[in-house]
């Protein structure tokens, strides 16, 4: 196999693979949650510390993410949250993509022991 068709398959790959900035973000301190608007928990919000918006969702304030609760996965996620806040407990975000708003969604947590 030539080094030109190497090169061009390697720069293939390399540019069909999605870019995608979402994913496990760095440890951080969640500030405050909250839960507004419809009757299915469907938009709950975690404030934390870290500014961090890795999707480049349009919202001014890239200190929040939404939670979607209005499934089990979400209502997991708000119940880790609540402990992290009460025990003063660093969290790590797992972000994939914006909603509606413009807020970062947020689609998976840990919590640091």
């Amino acid at each position: 196999m030539s080094k030109s068709l190497i090169a061009a398959a390697s720069l293939f790959l390399t540019c069909a693979v999605p870019a995608h900035a979402g994913g496990w973000q760095e440890w951080t301190t969640p500030v405050a949650f909250s839960s507004e608007g419809e009757a299915t928990g469907a938009r709950g919000y975690l404030t934390v510390e870290a500014s961090v918006n890795p999707d480049g969702c349009p919202s001014m304030d890239t200190r929040t993410y939404r939670v979607d609760g209005s499934n089990k996965k979400g209502q997991y996620i708000i119940a880790a949250i609540l402990m992290a806040i009460a025990e003063g407990k660093e969290l790590q975000a797992q972000i994939q993509g914006c909603d509606d708003l413009g807020h970062p969604m947020l689609t998976g947590v840990r919590i640091r022991p």
